[in-house]
């Protein structure tokens, strides 16, 4: 009796590190992040691709100092968020045309099949070859829709519209 009382008692505490709050969880995940880029920074062998964490600090005060960090952050952000609209603006219309018609899908699919197996990167020169320099290389290279649903990061936003539309997402 008494070693079901125990273990009840044992169970209504918890382990050490269920009682531990998510917020320290987060501190302690981060202090552990930064001890190990700091030990990495230290390292020759890897203290080429992992700059001291004091100095890339200093960077980003002197970076916000100059005005030109949130500057930085906006440009990255309108090439992403324009791609990724881009990508949407095309894509929607295409999967839905393809869950509709079949003589659609039968045409797009397979040119949609081979294109999500190259690489993104290997894009990247024909999109400068194409588009040149600025935000219009940055924002197709972005255009590259990808589904929502963190079940299905593999799939493209046309794919994963068309099988919701046509129901194939329910039959596995």
């Amino acid at each position: 009796m008494n070693k079901e009382k125990d273990m009840e008692n044992k169970n209504k505490k918890g382990s050490l590190a269920d009682r531990i709050p998510h917020q320290v969880w987060l501190l302690i995940s981060f202090a552990a992040a930064m001890a190990l880029w700091t030990l990495l920074s230290v390292i020759p062998a890897t203290s080429r691709a992992f700059p001291n964490v004091f100095k890339v600090l200093g960077s980003i005060k002197t970076m916000i100092d100059r005005g030109v960090l949130w500057k930085d952050i906006s440009s990255s952000l309108i090439s992403v968020i324009s791609g990724y609209a881009l990508g949407f603006v095309i894509a929607l219309p295409v999967a839905i045309l393809m869950a509709w018609y079949k003589p659609v899908r039968f045409v797009i699919e397979p040119w949609i099949q081979f294109i999500r197996n190259i690489p993104p990167l290997a894009y990247v020169p024909l999109i400068v070859l194409g588009c040149g320099f600025g935000l219009c290389p940055r924002a197709v290279f972005s255009s590259r829709p990808q589904a929502a649903d963190h079940r299905h990061h593999h799939r493209l936003l046309p794919d994963y519209v068309r099988d919701h539309l046509s129901g194939r997402h329910q039959r596995g």
